[in-house]
């Protein structure tokens, strides 16, 4: 098989088991957050310096 193809697997397999511990822990009754977008800052040619 193909190297990005194993990888792709794997990594799908692993976001799975992810999930599933996180549904069963909420089915549990624990504490959910709601998802967040991360904002990256919009920089512009005078932004040199100001974070």
């Amino acid at each position: 098989m193909n190297r990005s193809v194993l990888l792709h697997d794997r990594d799908q397999t692993e976001r799975n088991r992810i999930m599933q511990l996180m549904l069963a822990e909420k089915s549990k009754g624990a504490a959910t957050r709601k998802p967040f977008k991360k904002m990256n800052p919009h920089y512009h040619c005078d932004t040199v310096g100001e974070h």
